[in-house]
């Protein structure tokens, strides 16, 4: 683990190294989630809202959302 900040403290003639280390360990947990009869696994389905209709991964874009609306000028 790397030291978040590295320093000395002198005290006269007395040299002190310090080197400070965070007190957290970040740790990822990722989760499934099963089905509580028969511990199944559940999958997400993309479906769009128009049609109800699953859409392929090759046809989904991004789209950012802006709180205020996009105007276009002819």
């Amino acid at each position: 683990m790397r030291p978040t900040w590295k320093g000395s403290i002198s005290f006269g003639l007395v040299y002190i190294p310090i080197s400070v280390y965070p007190a957290t360990r970040e740790e990822k947990l990722s989760f499934r989630q099963l089905r509580k009869s028969d511990l199944s696994p559940i999958k997400y389905k993309k479906v769009a809202e128009a049609d109800m209709k699953e859409v392929p991964a090759d046809q989904i874009v991004r789209f950012r959302v802006r709180a205020r609306p996009l105007y276009r000028f002819k």
